[in-house]
């Protein structure tokens, strides 16, 4: 496929508004993702780094007992940066506890987990391939 001189034109031109919605668009699917994956522990009884949260004492699923905590969570993009918070009180205290039992990422060695990567990774082919349509008009 050959690209003529106007066409070229026309890619340079459209290129930094379509990559600045490619952004946007990878940004609000993940967060999407995110925002299921959150509440979805709370319902497996697993973290997000796939341990079992323990068993609690008076008996039920783990991590679910009012759904209080899995229906506050608040994930907003702002600017190319996805924000993560639980507006539940007792958010801090389980996430600190031990650290094995988190329910949000962390920082240092924990990170984004691995199927987190495998998911941004597949939107952003996605999202690259339709950029690309849109800029070469294919």
């Amino acid at each position: 496929m050959a690209i003529t001189l106007s066409k070229l034109e026309s890619i340079s031109r459209n290129a930094a508004p379509e990559f600045r919605a490619y952004q946007r668009r990878v940004l609000e699917s993940f967060a999407a993702y995110i925002r299921e994956e959150l509440r979805e522990q709370h319902v497996k009884g697993r973290s997000i780094y796939g341990k079992r949260y323990p068993q609690p004492k008076r008996g039920g699923a783990p991590m679910l007992d009012t759904g209080t905590l899995m229906t506050s969570y608040e994930v907003t993009v702002n600017g190319d940066t996805i924000y993560i918070d639980n507006t539940a009180y007792y958010s801090d205290p389980l996430q600190n506890r031990d650290g094995e039992h988190v329910h949000k990422p962390t920082g240092g060695s924990g990170g984004m987990p691995d199927r987190w990567k495998r998911k941004l990774a597949q939107i952003k082919e996605t999202e690259g391939k339709r950029m690309m349509r849109q800029l070469i008009g294919a």
